[in-house]
């Protein structure tokens, strides 16, 4: 089953909540639901606490009329930090993006497997593959705040990406709508790839709740599986962008985050950059597709 097979699945599932599958899954309660009821409560009390330093810092300006500005004082101090606050955190999802979709898989299984009813539930004459599938797509809906924001956060590599294909033409002879076209290729080819690595973390997420035996081993594996493979796909791709491009065309941090689809402005010959994207996004597919058949005959046993 192909990358668009199974996101196509997958949205049907998490839209289709009366079938048996997705509402058994919907009536089990995260181990995180206390968790994230205290972290937005902290955070409600954060942000209150913030207005009312704000609105203090008003009085005092409108009260006093002091020569040095309260409130001008106050986002002279807390502007840096939250600015520098928020680069922080961009950068982080930027990075992690990929642990949160493996965990979504593992857990579900895990759930089952700790219960001891997984075995019953393969004994049903539910296909293997819908079983896998329906798991996946309830975890990730109980994701999608973080997935909606990890997805908007991906036009970030994508205007760096697009700035790196706009110095390149400077450095072609492009004519016509070739300028257009190329860069039309590589925000599809940018999408595809995207895509292929989220349904390759969710799938190794998958995989890390079917090979482990209780919770710490299935949460910490997903979460190690999709590193080490964020953290090697990610470097191989470094290592061809500037081996391929140089940094004249990219610089170190806007490789590291794009990934292969900046192999659209390899210098050397026209379009080699794009064939080699090509082929790496070819090869993902065979790994998702590959992934995909070894977790239903891992489930079939």
């Amino acid at each position: 089953m192909g990358t668009l097979t199974i996101l196509k699945r997958l949205m049907l599932y998490a839209n289709w909540p009366r079938h048996p599958l997705v509402h058994r899954e919907l009536e089990f309660i995260t181990p995180w639901a206390k968790l994230a009821t205290w972290l937005l409560l902290i955070n409600r009390w954060v942000v209150r606490a913030g207005l009312a330093i704000v609105l203090l810092a008003i009085a005092l300006e409108v009260i006093h009329h002091d020569s040095i500005s309260v409130l001008m004082s106050l986002f002279a101090i807390f502007m840096p930090l939250g600015g520098l606050s928020i680069l922080a955190v961009l950068l982080m999802l930027l990075v992690t993006w990929p642990i949160p979709l493996a965990l979504s898989g593992s857990i579900s299984i895990l759930r089952e497997r700790t219960a001891h009813t997984w075995e019953l539930l393969l004994l049903t004459s539910i296909p293997h593959s819908d079983i896998l599938l329906s798991k996946l797509a309830v975890g990730l809906s109980r994701q999608q705040p973080f997935i909606t924001v990890a997805t908007v956060l991906q036009a970030i590599p994508l205007i760096g990406l697009l700035g790196a294909v706009s110095r390149y033409m400077k450095t072609q002879y492009l004519v016509g709508s070739m300028p257009l076209a190329l860069l039309a290729i590589t925000t599809l080819l940018f999408v595809i790839d995207r895509v292929q690595q989220f349904t390759l973390f969710s799938l190794l997420g998958l995989v890390a709740g079917l090979l482990s035996e209780n919770w710490a081993l299935g949460i910490v594996g997903a979460a190690a599986l999709s590193a080490a493979f964020w953290l090697i796909r990610n470097g191989a791709a470094f290592i061809v962008v500037y081996l391929m491009a140089g940094e004249w065309y990219f610089d170190s941090m806007q490789a590291i985050f794009v990934g292969f689809p900046a192999l659209a402005v390899s210098p050397y010959t026209p379009g080699i950059g794009l064939g080699i994207l090509i082929v790496v996004i070819a090869i993902q597919e065979c790994c998702v597709r590959g992934l995909f058949h070894w977790l239903v005959n891992h489930v079939s046993r």
